[in-house]
């Protein structure tokens, strides 16, 4: 049946509306509901319903790849680049920054870095009960170069493996930052370590300060791959000259009175003043 079309002759011929009663509460009266429960006689007004495109949106995120955030930092984890994790995951770099940083929390690249931390201690606590070892520390003099190392791992997606060589390059620290690091490791576990180096980069109050203060020039790069990857100790040519001051006794016997002297003439010559050598 169709909508019938209103005839105004028909209309006039109608019931008219009844008239507006108006009637105000007196405070007596007012006083007298208050605070009770509303009656079941009571009637909602008539709501109208809005055109939006709530159901659009509503579709788009069902239409939208599931990411797991496990498998995502796994990747990250094992060296992919933001990109290239959304390209293997079957989505987007947009949809990550977008809409699943927001759902899991993550507001920027700092925060992103402490989740990539975490990830990799729970990884590493869930394959070792033993605590976890002093970083590794190698000495090197200043003027030698480290060679890139190939660093030979597997990368498994969807069943399917895959093996990569990366190059990667020790993170070289002073001595300051060494002592600073192994301090600091001696009362945070690894991943308070991380968040409260990020913290740094963001509010100027917590800066590391005293001892730690070395720890303030390190990137957050650098920071984490001192911790879960180790580094080496850079001497400076000052430092290296006092060493071999000091072990030249051990080293020469008789002899190393010549070699002493041969240090200070080359520390005068170069112009450094070295508390025990020269100064």
């Amino acid at each position: 049946m169709g909508t019938s079309i209103p005839k105004r002759s028909n209309e006039m011929k109608g019931t008219p509306p009844s008239p507006i009663t108006k009637y105000t509460l007196s405070p007596e009266e007012l006083a007298e509901i208050q605070g009770k429960p509303i009656p079941k006689s009571h009637k909602k007004p008539i709501g109208f319903q809005t055109k939006t495109n709530v159901p659009k949106i509503k579709e788009a995120v069902k239409d939208m790849p599931k990411v797991n955030k496990e498998e995502y930092f796994s990747l990250r984890a094992q060296g992919s680049s933001r990109k290239e994790a959304a390209k293997k995951l079957g989505t987007s770099k947009q949809s990550l920054e977008t809409y699943w940083f927001g759902k899991w929390g993550i507001k920027n690249d700092a925060g992103e870095e402490v989740e990539i931390a975490r990830f990799k201690e729970s990884r590493r606590e869930s394959k070792e009960e033993a605590p976890a070892p002093e970083p590794q520390v190698q000495v090197i003099e200043m003027q030698e170069r480290a060679q890139p190392q190939m660093i030979d791992f597997e990368v498994t997606i969807s069943g399917e493996p895959s093996r990569d060589e990366v190059p990667t390059l020790p993170v070289r620290l002073t001595q300051e930052q060494a002592d600073a690091l192994i301090l600091i490791m001696k009362h945070k576990p690894a991943d308070e370590i991380v968040l409260s180096h990020s913290a740094t980069f963001i509010l100027a109050q917590n800066r590391w300060k005293d001892k730690l203060g070395p720890l303030n020039d390190l990137s957050m790069d650098d920071m984490i791959r001192a911790i879960y990857f180790g580094y080496e100790i850079v001497r400076t040519p000052e430092e290296q000259l006092l060493q071999e001051f000091e072990q030249a006794e051990a080293r020469y016997g008789a002899d190393s009175v010549p070699f002493k002297t041969g240090l200070q003439i080359a520390a005068e010559i170069l112009g450094y003043k070295v508390a025990g050598v020269n100064a």
